[in-house]
């Protein structure tokens, strides 16, 4: 550029050099300066050879949350000038989904500031296939590994099943690296989410099991975060009832768990409450869950079953919690999965849904985020 060749000469006194090839230019520089490198080496210690090794320029690092959760930070793996090749491996845990959907989602970050605006992405790697944890938390051990040739390789290991999980490589997509300069915790999900409660109102939920079975609801709600999420209430026994349409109106909720009363949808368990279910969720967008509960043997057992299952295809993750003469194998025949079926006494009833509630919205804040916690 002529202002350029002009600053250049005002600077030196003298008119710079044009017609020269860049990048010989910046070859033969660094040619001269490792050769009075070497000058000065052989001066000092003439006994000692030069090794020349090869070294990774710019480090590699990832895009996770920083221990607080206040936001992102590019985790770096391996550091500039690590000579080559290059292997470190580093522990983190993510919650799964309970529909067992769950991917890790990895951006390959080249840069040494921790903030990730001001990194070069060079690669997203999803990873898949995670196997069922009794915890739902699976340990992660992510392996960065930098060839000879200089091509990155990332594997990613679940510690606790002892088993790789499966890869893609994606192109980035849009928004990145807007996405990461935000709070994570700000960055509410576009998908809303929705339960349902459906009770078993037989004539046998008389009493202090109608009673518990009220507060169970009420804690539900109590623990639930009604900004992000509604709550809809179903009755069944005889006939199927649906008492209140899904809201995040905490007065409506409280004053239709009161009016549940054993009885007014029939005494006997001829109904069940899956079609209902399917109507009021298979359309509604966003995550969708069903906690039932019941005290007893339903009369209909298979056709209760084959209707869950129908929820099941959807995606709708069924909780099934029973007491009393309830049958755990039926429970977990009607829930998502064996550890959602779950029997309990009486006076843990309000323990149990606290505990479902909590963990609905662990799996709906963090799970399905698909992010890595330090």
């Amino acid at each position: 550029m002529p202002m350029v060749r002009s600053y250049i000469e005002r600077m030196s006194g003298k008119p710079p050099l044009s017609g020269h090839n860049p990048e010989e230019v910046v070859a033969l520089g660094a040619a001269m300066q490792a050769m009075r490198r070497m000058e000065s080496e052989s001066a000092s210690d003439a006994s000692q050879p030069t090794v020349m090794i090869d070294a990774i320029a710019h480090s590699l690092g990832m895009i996770v949350e920083s221990a607080d959760r206040s936001r992102y930070i590019n985790s770096i793996l391996i550091q500039k000038n690590t000579p080559l090749p290059a292997t470190q491996t580093r522990s983190y845990q993510m919650r799964l989904r309970p529909d067992g959907k769950t991917q890790l989602e990895i951006f390959l970050t080249q840069g040494d500031s921790t903030d990730p605006q001001y990194c070069i992405y060079l690669g997203r790697y999803l990873f898949s296939d995670f196997p069922p944890l009794p915890n739902g938390k699976a340990a992660l051990d992510i392996t960065y590994e930098y060839d000879k040739n200089g091509v990155a390789h990332i594997t990613a290991f679940e510690r606790t099943s002892n088993r790789p999980l499966k890869l893609t490589v994606e192109s980035r997509p849009v928004g990145v690296p807007a996405r990461f300069a935000g709070c994570p915790v700000d960055q509410v999900r576009q998908d809303r989410l929705t339960v349902y409660l459906a009770f078993d109102l037989s004539g046998s939920m008389q009493g202090e099991p109608l009673e518990k079975a009220k507060q169970a609801a009420d804690a539900f709600v109590e623990r639930s975060n009604l900004a992000t999420t509604s709550i809809g209430l179903i009755s069944f026994s005889d006939k199927t009832h649906v008492n209140l349409a899904a809201t995040q109106d905490a007065q409506k909720l409280s004053h239709a768990i009161e009016q549940l009363a054993a009885g007014r949808t029939g005494y006997g368990n001829n109904g069940e409450p899956f079609e209902e279910l399917y109507k009021a969720l298979a359309s509604t967008k966003g995550v969708r869950y069903a906690v039932v509960l019941t005290d007893g043997l339903w009369a209909c057992p298979e056709v209760a079953i084959e209707h869950a299952q129908r929820c099941h295809a959807v995606g709708i993750e069924v909780f099934a919690v029973g007491f009393g003469s309830a049958n755990h194998e039926f429970l977990s025949e009607i829930a998502s999965s064996a550890d959602q079926g779950i029997l309990v006494n009486l006076n843990q009833l309000i323990e149990a849904f606290s505990t479902i509630a909590q963990e609905i919205a662990e799996a709906t804040e963090e799970g399905l985020q698909h992010t890595l916690e330090q």
